[in-house]
C-alpha cells in the first residue's frame, strides 16, 4: 500500500504554500513557480531521510527542457504498476491571475493534450494536468469569493495551494485572448466531493485507487519502464552515498514519446507501494 503519510505530506506541502503565497499577495509581492517547484522536491526528499523503503524516489533532469512540464509523477498501484501524471506547474500571482500559461507559440495545454494522445497510441497510460499554486490570505479569500461566486464555507481551501486542472479547461478558459483567472477554475469545487475536472492533488491517490479496479494492466506502465526513463535523469540521493551509475536507455514503450523536450519533465517522482508488515512494525515502533 502507498504509505498513508504521502497524501498527508502532499496536503501539508499545499496547505503551507496556500498561506505562503497568501501572505505574499498581502504585501503585493509574488513567487516565481520554478522555486516552489524546487521547495516541494526538497520537502518530499527531506521526507525520505532517514526513512528505509520511504516509498519515493526522486531523480532530476540531466539537461535542460525547454517546452516540457515540471514533473513526471508516477504512482504506483496494487498490481505493482504504475500511472503516469505529467504536471505542468503554474502559479497565481498577487492579482489572482495565472500570468505565465501561455508560452510563446508553444501553448503547454496543447502540448501536454499531445502527450497524452501520443502516449495513448503508444500503449502508454497517461493523464497531464496543470499543477496549480494557489494563495491567500482568509480575509483575501473570504472577499474574493463573497465577490466573485459565493459557494460557502472558505474553511479547509489551503488544500487547494497545489491544485489539478485539466489541461482542456484551461485551453478553454483562454480562449478569450487572456490569462486565467483563479476564479475560471476553482468557483464551486467541494474539497470532499473530488471534482472531476479540478481537485487537491494530494487526492490523485483517491484517483488512482479508483481507476486500479476498471483499467486493464497492460496500459499501466511497469518498473522496467521507470528504469528505462531514469536513463534522462539523475537520481537525487542522499550526500553520503555515491551517485548511482547513469543508466543506458533501452527501447521500450516510452521509445516514441521519451526523446522529445515536450514528453519530459524537470523532475521525475515515482511513489511505490511499501510492504504493510514494515509500514506496520515502523508505525509502532516510531519514537
Amino acid at each position: 500500500m502507498i504509505d498513508p503519510a504521502i497524501p498527508k505530506l502532499f496536503k501539508k506541502i499545499a496547505e503551507y504554500l496556500w498561506k505562503d503565497l497568501g501572505q505574499r499577495h498581502k504585501f503585493g509581492l509574488d513567487k516565481a513557480e520554478i522555486g516552489i517547484t524546487d521547495d516541494i522536491i526538497f520537502y518530499l526528499k527531506r521526507f525520505t531521510h532517514g526513512r528505509h523503503n520511504s516509498g519515493i524516489t526522486i531523480w532530476k533532469a540531466k539537461d535542460e527542457v525547454t517546452y516540457g512540464h515540471d514533473i513526471d509523477l508516477f504512482i504506483q498501484d496494487y498490481s505493482q504498476n504504475y500511472y503516469w501524471f505529467p504536471l505542468q506547474a503554474k502559479v497565481l500571482f498577487n492579482n489572482k491571475i495565472y500570468k505565465s500559461v501561455k508560452h510563446e507559440s508553444h501553448q503547454q495545454w496543447t502540448l501536454l493534450k499531445r502527450l497524452k494522445r501520443k502516449s495513448q497510441a503508444a500503449g502508454i497510460w497517461c493523464e497531464p494536468y496543470y499543477l496549480f499554486y494557489n494563495g491567500f490570505t482568509q480575509k483575501s479569500l473570504s472577499y474574493y469569493v463573497a465577490r466573485k461566486q459565493p459557494h460557502g464555507s472558505v474553511v479547509g481551501y489551503g488544500a487547494l495551494g497545489c491544485s489539478l486542472v485539466d489541461p482542456y479547461l484551461v485551453g478553454k478558459a483562454c480562449i478569450k485572448g487572456a490569462n486565467p483567472k483563479y476564479s475560471d477554475f476553482h468557483t464551486n469545487i467541494r474539497l470532499k466531493a473530488s471534482p472531476r475536472k479540478v481537485l487537491p492533488w494530494h487526492k490523485i491517490f483517491n484517483q488512482v485507487n479508483r481507476k486500479t479496479r476498471n483499467l486493464p494492466v497492460v496500459n499501466l506502465l511497469t518498473n522496467n519502464d521507470i528504469q528505462n526513463r531514469s536513463s534522462f535523469y539523475s537520481q537525487i540521493v542522499e550526500p553520503a552515498y555515491e551517485a548511482i551509475p547513469q543508466a543506458y536507455y533501452y527501447p521500450g514503450p516510452f521509445t516514441d514519446v521519451s526523446l522529445e523536450d515536450e514528453s519530459r519533465g524537470r523532475y521525475m517522482v515515482v511513489i511505490n507501494q511499501v510492504d504493510i508488515e514494515w509500514l506496520l512494525f515502523s508505525t509502532l515502533f516510531k519514537e
